[in-house]
């Protein structure tokens, strides 16, 4: 596996930044985010800004994660699809720019024919050189829904970014057997209990929280796993979180230990 974290965690950085950040720290991989407010990149950035962080990506010798996508979603306007194509075909496009090897879309529930149509037509128009992949997401396709579209794109090309925070705790184990063959990348991340009257659940460090990342390690054999293991800790969305130059070092401890004690068996 290569450690990498998303730019979730470093929301006051630029892309460039943010890479060497990752130098610092010893991690092997930055996924920065295609978003007009708060994003890396943005739909108007010039040509010029986006090479610097290909080049940045470059010098440091860091590799580019997923290029984070916000895709629109499919409703029953057929003018939908459309922009659903037309984002793709964009994206697509940015990751080529920087050098990513894939691009990460929420998968739609209303159409999941359609989003697999669409995915797999708007990499064959990039001759399969960038590749999608969807992240399972409470507000989006969950794993089971991801996997539908996985099954009617049928392109090797298409597969799983899996975000287990996104499952019940007390089932993450089942899905992790369930999905383990689709998975490109992972998302690392932990939360707190929801206690009564909170909107949603803290997030927590990896090892603190109610999803057990050393059965989670364990099931999906991330010692031996071929590609990106990312850090999403999401400060972007909630300024009080610790700050990336206490929660990197943390991460990249714990997985440090977890490699050299599986190493030792």
């Amino acid at each position: 596996m290569k450690l990498g974290f998303t730019t979730m965690a470093t929301p006051e950085l630029t892309g460039v930044e943010a890479i060497r950040v990752a130098t610092k720290y010893h991690y092997e991989s930055v996924s920065i985010r295609l978003y007009n407010s708060n994003g890396e990149v943005k739909s108007h950035s010039t040509p010029a800004h986006v090479l610097q962080i290909r080049d940045a990506y470059i010098s440091e010798n860091i590799i580019p994660g997923a290029l984070m996508c916000y895709n629109p979603r499919l409703t029953a306007d057929d003018k939908s699809k459309e922009a659903l194509r037309d984002y793709m075909r964009f994206s697509l496009e940015m990751a080529s720019l920087i050098g990513a090897k894939n691009i990460r879309l929420f998968g739609d529930v209303y159409s999941p024919l359609n989003f697999a149509e669409i995915a797999a037509n708007s990499i064959q128009e990039f001759d399969n050189k960038i590749g999608i992949i969807i992240q399972n997401h409470k507000g989006w396709a969950d794993d089971s829904g991801v996997l539908e579209i996985i099954s009617h794109a049928n392109s090797p090309h298409i597969g799983l970014l899996f975000s287990p925070d996104h499952c019940k705790p007390h089932e993450v184990i089942a899905v992790c057997k369930q999905v383990k063959p689709f998975i490109k990348e992972v998302y690392v991340a932990n939360k707190l209990p929801q206690k009564a009257g909170e909107d949603k659940a803290k997030h927590a460090l990896i090892d603190q929280g109610v999803f057990d990342w050393n059965a989670i390690y364990n099931e999906l054999n991330l010692s031996h796993f071929d590609g990106i293991v990312s850090v999403k800790w999401e400060k972007v969305h909630n300024p009080e979180l610790a700050d990336y130059s206490v929660v990197l070092p943390y991460a990249k401890n714990w997985f440090d230990k977890k490699h050299l004690k599986d190493k030792s068996k």
